[in-house]
């Protein structure tokens, strides 16, 4: 059992306030622009904004100040690189009012990154800042822990923390799946071509109260196809980028098919609880392809 944290596609501030984004520290990659760092559609999903360096920072100017409570870093970060969140009235980082201190995790052994979902409110300093700052291997540390490639970076910056305040049964909590494509030759040698990796999918049932339940609708009708952030274990920050899939079986033959909200109806209940069953699946699994 898990109470999870969420955000909604209109929770995404780069993509609601559109602030000026721009590389403080390093040269971006003329194919993978700064435009990408906050990027969550269609077409940039897969796109970083891409350093030629192997450390860096960005920096978000929102024209006035701006709370930013969830920070989502989807990266390309070697092990123990040092990453800064950082927030400031004004665009100087010698002593920021707001900064967060974390390591990159470990990649997962298929070579895959885990993304960070960093909760700001409890960090000193919390507050609206005009300005944001991430800084990712240049924390000016002696001596620097090295990233091995070029550094890659997607954020989403989220404007809220949600919850729907009940626990949500996640069973199985990660079912994994491998897609591939298969053939046979003519003297019936199986041949076998992984396609797109390793995606992981979350499926569960949540009871809410009716009022509750108008919370979890809304949360639904809005995303559509969009992406959305789940942060399953409020005990770990990991965060993942999902989409609100088919349920029972979030994985199509021919890809995702959106049906609607499961929901059965418990009447004799004097708050009239319902019971819903719900299914994410990973928009992309992250990292090998920014290498």
């Amino acid at each position: 059992m898990a109470t999870f944290k969420y955000n909604r596609p209109s929770d995404n501030l780069i993509a609601t306030l559109s602030p000026t984004v721009t590389i403080q520290t390093g040269t971006a990659n003329p194919d993978y622009p700064v435009a990408n760092l906050g990027d969550f559609s269609d077409e940039a999903m897969g796109q970083p904004s891409l350093l030629q360096e192997t450390s860096g920072a960005w920096l978000i100017d929102w024209g006035s100040a701006t709370a930013v409570p969830l920070v989502v870093l989807w990266g390309n970060f070697d092990e123990d690189l040092p990453i800064l969140v950082q927030g400031n009235a004004t665009d100087s980082w010698g002593s920021p009012s707001l900064e967060a201190s974390i390591v990159a995790p470990a990649k997962r052994r298929n070579g895959f990154t885990v993304k960070l979902g960093i909760d700001m409110t409890g960090e000193t300093g919390y507050a609206a800042y005009r300005y944001t700052r991430i800084s990712i291997g240049d924390d000016g540390s002696s001596p620097a822990i090295a990233n091995s490639v070029p550094v890659g970076l997607k954020v989403w910056l989220g404007g809220a923390i949600r919850t729907l305040g009940r626990d949500f049964d996640f069973s199985p909590i990660e079912p994994r799946h491998q897609m591939q494509t298969a053939a046979h030759t003519d003297t019936g040698y199986g041949w076998f071509y992984k396609l797109s990796g390793f995606i992981r999918g979350l499926q569960g049932s949540l009871f809410l109260e009716t009022a509750e339940a108008q919370e979890l609708q809304d949360w639904y009708d809005e995303a559509g196809s969009d992406p959305v952030i789940l942060i399953p274990d409020p005990d770990e920050d990991e965060a993942w980028i999902v989409r609100w899939a088919s349920s029972p079986t979030p994985f199509g033959e021919e890809g995702l098919t959106l049906l609607p909200l499961p929901t059965v109806i418990y009447p004799d209940f004097a708050v009239g609880w319902r019971r819903f069953q719900v299914s994410f699946v990973e928009v992309t699994a992250g990292g090998p392809e920014w290498l």
